[in-house]
């Protein structure tokens, strides 16, 4: 009888069960070298800690109890030897898979290569190996609860001592509300004059409160734009970019907030550009991103996993298109009423980022047709680069409306919550969007490729009728840096926060300095040569009625926005254009020098 004809079925499962918790281990291990050691992002729900171990025994386990059913007339060894071989492959396999520059298939095979040994030697000293299961499950074991407090835990006594520390709140502060809309733009909203009813909640809203027409975002994606709505910041005065996180060199809105006394919050759907690991959450006492665990964060939780579930071919043949562990805006608001009602004592500043607009639009029914029916086969997912007919490119923005149209609706059951818990009528209520979304204009689709008008101009409004004028329509420009300026001066505390408020001096509104519009957007690798960041870092500057656009390759664009709104008339060769193209080139010199890191 051979070493492994003595294994019984509750020693190999536990000796697989081990296994799966020392892959869990050697998995965790090389994350956190590339996350503290090499500062890399993870863009992963941080319950993996646990999530992966507990992940991967089970995967394991069913793996096992599998091969056993289904082989269990053929002999115990090579029973044993395929169980074996099976679960190392797979556990070498997702090791290997965080090597990104490291092909799939390479992958597989070297896994393969070192199971057939791996499993040949467990087999041959297979008595060894059951003893050493046996002594190292239960601790191993133990690391999972550990984990799961220690991940959970750290946060529950950073928001109570943050909370010990408040200072005391002046009476009658307002609360204060910021919501942002991802990916939501301005030219496809029913309150900026579109021909579809997308947002009859903001049309009400804007009744009794203050709408601007010519918003601008500091950035055409989410992490440097939400850098600056909550800093005040210019985009190239700030870390946040493509690979890199807002550091703590200059104080944000929600660390100005707690130093008046109020609670802080934040509650966001778009876990990969505003989660913790951003940097975005800094100042906030409580910060919900991630869920605590889904089902799809937990097959998101190993590496072996998400190499399978987040291929897009297969999910679409399967009609997978939502997200593995995505929020949707009711979530949002659960999270956050809970949160409001746990101490109504305080005055609270509470943001909240709505991710349902975003693609793959995805609204739900009777959002889903409200524009227009479904195309049979539609591919939810646009692709930089792939051509798309207008047919498809409809059924885009259609699904897109009915998305914008289903945030919409979710706003207006927030605000009657609000309300029927006697919270609106002292919450100053800002709603705005981070960036805006282009549907083939300029040839480009999605958006962080371009400075172009679809992309920027965003939606603005604030709602607080006891301090703002009610019913105004500001047609003036105005960029989304100021908004952190123009909080504090409606609750009358100091300009603590670079910008400059929209409210109080309206002469200082009417006449808004030439550089007061910036937007910009760093080279980013991978896009289509006819996308802009494809040649570098683009900038672009604002100074009504013109807008000037400096390629990363020096290319300059330039259009009378007034006249021109779509942009499609570049004057910047225009004789009568030249004195302001050279003004603006000198002021955007001076505020946004040109980067180096354009495409050689």
């Amino acid at each position: 009888m051979s070493a492994a004809d003595r294994v019984r079925g509750i020693d190999l499962l536990i000796m697989v069960a081990a296994l799966a918790l020392v892959t869990s281990v050697v998995e965790l291990a090389l994350l956190a070298v590339a996350r503290y050691g090499l500062g890399n992002f993870m863009h992963l729900n941080p319950q993996f800690v646990w999530l992966t171990p507990v992940t991967y025994t089970i995967l394991f386990v069913m793996v096992a109890g599998m091969v056993m059913l289904v082989a269990g007339r053929f002999p115990k060894t090579t029973v044993v030897r395929a169980v074996l071989l099976l679960c190392m492959w797979m556990g070498g396999a997702g090791v290997l898979f965080l090597h990104q520059r490291l092909h799939r298939g390479a992958a597989l095979l070297v896994a393969a290569g070192v199971a057939m040994q791996a499993s040949w030697l467990v087999v041959r000293y297979a008595p060894f190996f059951v003893r050493w299961s046996r002594r190292t499950l239960i601790p191993l074991a133990a690391m999972v609860p550990v984990l799961f407090l220690g991940v959970n835990g750290r946060w529950v006594m950073q928001e109570r001592r943050a909370l010990a520390e408040l200072p005391e709140a002046a009476a009658g502060s307002p609360n204060v509300l910021l919501i942002i809309w991802d990916t939501v733009r301005a030219a496809s909203l029913s309150l900026y004059g579109y021909d579809r009813r997308t947002t009859p909640t903001l049309e009400r809203l804007a009744r009794d409160g203050v709408a601007f027409e010519r918003a601008y975002s500091t950035a055409p994606w989410t992490a440097p734009s939400h850098a600056s709505l909550f800093t005040g910041h210019w985009t190239p005065e700030l870390s946040a970019d493509w690979a890199a996180r807002l550091d703590d060199e200059h104080p944000v809105l929600a660390e100005v907030m707690a130093s008046f006394g109020y609670r802080t919050a934040g509650f966001t759907a778009n876990t990969f550009a505003t989660a913790r690991e951003s940097g975005l959450s800094r100042g906030f006492s409580h910060y919900d991103d991630y869920h605590v665990w889904s089902p799809g964060d937990m097959l998101r939780s190993t590496s072996l996993l998400r190499a399978v579930v987040n291929r897009q071919n297969w999910r679409h043949a399967l009609r997978l298109d939502q997200p593995l562990g995505r929020k949707h805006a009711p979530q949002v608001e659960h999270e956050f009423l809970r949160w409001l009602d746990r101490d109504r004592n305080r005055p609270f500043f509470a943001f909240l980022n709505f991710f349902d607009a975003h693609g793959p639009y995805l609204p739900p029914a009777p959002f889903d047709t409200l524009f227009g029916p479904k195309l049979e086969g539609r591919d939810p997912t646009l692709l930089t680069g792939r051509q798309y007919t207008p047919r498809e490119v409809q059924a885009e923005i259609d699904a897109y409306d009915g998305a914008i149209a289903w945030v919409d609706f979710r706003l207006g059951m927030l605000l009657d919550e609000l309300e029927r818990r006697g919270v609106l009528r002292n919450t100053l209520v800002i709603i705005t969007s981070d960036h805006g979304e282009e549907f083939g204009e300029h040839g480009l689709f999605t958006h962080g490729a371009s400075l172009y008008e679809r992309a920027l101009h965003v939606p603005l409004l604030m709602h607080y009728p006891a301090r703002l004028p009610r019913g105004e329509r500001v047609s003036r420009w105005v960029s989304l840096r100021d908004v952190p300026a123009s909080i504090l001066a409606v609750l009358g505390r100091p300009a603590l926060l670079p910008g400059e408020s929209l409210f109080g001096q309206a002469d200082a509104i009417a006449n808004t300095r030439v550089d007061t519009l910036l937007a910009t957007v760093s080279f980013a690798s991978g896009n289509p040569p006819a996308y802009p960041v494809s040649r570098g870092d683009v900038r672009a500057l604002y100074a009504d009625p013109w807008k000037l656009i400096v390629n990363g390759d020096g290319e300059l664009e330039m259009y009378e926005l007034r006249m021109d709104p779509h942009e499609s008339t570049d004057l910047s060769e225009s004789p009568d254009a030249a004195a302001a193209r050279a003004a603006l080139a000198a002021v955007l010199g001076r505020v946004a020098p040109a980067a180096s890191r354009a495409r050689r």
